[in-house]
């Protein structure tokens, strides 16, 4: 049984005035070797805990090696607290974040695309990203507060297929030329765009980036973005992580929650205004 510091502190000024430790074991129910041992220490003894050393660099070379390794995984190896690895983690300057790439990810291929990437950025030519996005016509909310041990429940609708496709491109981070589409996208709609939105608010001689979907590859869209001088570089298969629109879908995904629009054309218009699009 654990006893508080104040009812040790009564027990030691009742052996300063006189009274035994048997007196005090029979009239408090306490055994005469718990007396005994406040009395020769009288202020609880802590656990003293001797840090374990983590190397610097060898943290980060075990990092390195094995960047998905869980902290458990971690601390098992450096004999150490998953938090003592997540304190030395902050200390050099880790932190937690990670991009997947696909198996079939060509690097050499990858290779040339940054070589013609850096060649147009040392031309000064505009780089612009494209991409497509759906957004589904109404959000649901995924969690919910309730008392402890009882469910919290909400509807949503699975089978509601209604969803809006949005097409756009992003030039110096700054989202433009949207089109929203209550159907699905394909080369007939992915070259409307192209002639109605996206040509007349390109920069002169503009290098555009996309990926190798196949309505995106129809010839007579490929021949009238090349026919208003601009250049087309194809992303290298299965890289999405190098078209950073994908980055700007997700933040209006997030600004979508925070504002509880379900209105796409309205998150859109309130999306653009923000960034001084409009």
């Amino acid at each position: 049984m654990a006893y508080s510091k104040d009812y040790r502190q009564l027990i030691l000024s009742k052996l300063e005035e006189g009274y035994s430790i048997r007196q005090l074991a029979e009239e408090y129910q306490i055994s005469t070797n718990t007396i005994q041992r406040w009395k020769t220490f009288p202020e609880r003894k802590r656990r003293q805990f001797t840090p374990t050393k983590i190397d610097d660099d060898l943290l980060r070379a075990y990092v390195d090696a094995y960047p998905d390794d869980y902290q458990h995984e971690r601390a098992r190896c450096f004999n150490c607290t998953q938090r003592a690895i997540g304190i030395a983690l902050k200390r050099i300057g880790i932190t937690q974040k990670k991009s997947l790439t696909h198996p079939k990810v060509d690097d050499e291929k990858r290779f040339i695309f940054f070589e013609k990437l850096a060649q147009f950025k040392l031309d000064d030519k505009p780089i612009i990203y494209l991409d497509e996005s759906g957004f589904k016509s109404h959000e649901n909310r995924p969690y919910g507060y309730s008392d402890r041990g009882e469910k919290c429940f909400g509807q949503y609708n699975w089978q509601l297929k209604n969803q809006t496709n949005a097409i756009g491109a992003i030039y110096n981070n700054q989202l433009f030329a949207v089109g929203l589409y209550e159907r699905s996208v394909n080369s007939d709609v992915f070259h409307s765009w192209v002639e109605q939105l996206l040509l007349p608010s390109l920069p002169k001689d503009s290098v555009i980036i996309m990926d190798n979907a196949t309505f995106h590859k129809r010839k007579d869209t490929t021949e009238l973005i090349e026919s208003a001088n601009h250049t087309i570089l194809w992303l290298p298969p299965y890289s999405p992580d190098l078209n950073p629109i994908e980055q700007m879908w997700a933040w209006v995904k997030q600004k979508r929650k925070e504002w509880r629009l379900d209105c796409v054309d309205t998150l859109f218009f309130y999306f653009l205004w923000l960034c001084g699009n409009l």
